[in-house]
């Protein structure tokens, strides 16, 4: 990177290695501080970033005492990127983005205010832009749940970069290995800090996938059940549905496709937040507690009570029943017809013929 300096003379210094592939800055970063056409060493140290929604800030320490004499910079210098090892002989013409320079309206970068000692700059956005809003996911909306939770496998890489965590870190550059030891059962865990109505599961694989793996939940951690079995997987980025209400989610490896077990670019589970503080049955529209949803009440809902809830006849396609309530639904208005009682959460009326054929419904009990 390279920008101007303000200092008691304008200077200007930048790092001949440029980051190309990943957002880490290299561990000797500081040797790699440069001053233009002074070319000394150390000017900068304690160099770090942060990046977020709100924009990407650099900091580091600046030791003028390193700087040579004032090198003049113009402002049309300001905002290049240099290859590799490579110095700028003269005035640049483009931004970072490669953009051309507005000649005529020159914006300071953003090393414009640098000064000796402790520094934190804003490398984006640029001066005067704002970053865009993103809209909020609509409610209901599947999310990584799995992104930044805590992480743990039966065995990692003896490399500590291969740690379970990097499965879970939102970067598609660093991975989890397991320690190609044999362990055909090896393992990577996430504990999603609280129970979630689970969607799916997207595993972004290494060239060391699993022909053979379980897709496993569990509600302590401890006693784990089977939410997919994948008997002939395919490497690269696979996505596995997973119909479950869990806290714990885990891959289990069966057969690898190669002697170095298994190893994980990403592990990101999807779901929602779903309706543990509900009051009463939720009853939605569409398989798998999705799609339009009303919490019912104990007491009668006929077929006008369902349309005010957001309802309409006959589309009620899962429901759930907190313990302690019971559910009888009828398949015509004034509760008659066809009747089914459920006590627990349903996911799928398909199987039941309920489908879709749901005009009316009673609620009795309360929370246990």
């Amino acid at each position: 990177m390279n920008e101007s300096t303000a200092l008691t003379s304008p200077q200007k210094f930048f790092w001949f290695n440029n980051l190309v592939q990943d957002t880490a800055l290299p561990a000797d970063a500081p040797n790699k501080t440069h001053v233009k056409d002074g070319n000394a060493e150390g000017a900068l140290s304690g160099v770090d970033y942060t990046a977020d929604e709100a924009g990407l800030r650099l900091s580091f320490a600046l030791d003028a005492s390193r700087l040579p004499a004032a090198t003049p910079v113009t402002e049309a210098r300001v905002g290049a990127i240099p290859r590799a090892n490579q110095g700028i002989p003269g005035d640049v013409t483009t931004d970072f983005f490669g953009k051309p320079l507005d000649t005529a309206h020159p914006l300071p970068g953003p090393f414009a205010g640098a000064h000796d000692g402790q520094n934190t700059v804003t490398l984006w956005p640029p001066a005067g832009q704002t970053v865009p809003v993103v809209p909020a996911p609509r409610p209901g909306t599947p999310r990584n749940l799995s992104l930044g939770q805590d992480a743990k496998a039966s065995a990692s890489h003896e490399d500590e970069d291969l740690t379970a965590d990097k499965a879970i870190d939102g970067r598609p550059a660093t991975r989890w290995s397991s320690n190609n030891s044999g362990d055909d059962q090896a393992w990577l865990a996430v504990d999603l800090g609280a129970p979630y109505d689970l969607s799916r599961v997207s595993l972004s694989w290494e060239a060391a996938y699993a022909d053979f793996y379980r897709v496993q939940v569990s509600d302590d951690g401890g006693t784990w059940r089977d939410a997919a079995t994948v008997t002939q997987g395919r490497g690269g980025t696979e996505t596995v549905a997973v119909r479950e209400r869990a806290r714990y989610v885990r891959m289990r490896g069966v057969q690898p496709h190669t002697q170095y077990g298994y190893s994980l670019y990403e592990f990101a589970v999807y779901g929602t937040a779903g309706t543990s503080a509900a009051k009463g049955p939720v009853l939605y529209t569409d398989g798998c507690y999705t799609g339009t949803s009303a919490v019912l009440a104990p007491g009668d809902h006929d077929l006008p009570a369902l349309r005010t809830a957001g309802l309409g006849n006959d589309s009620v396609s899962s429901l759930r029943v907190p313990a302690g309530h019971t559910v009888t639904a009828y398949a015509d208005a004034g509760f008659t017809g066809t009747r089914w009682v459920f006590t627990k959460d349903t996911p799928d009326l398909l199987a039941l013929g309920a489908n879709d054929k749901i005009s009316s419904v009673r609620v009795s009990g309360s929370a246990a």
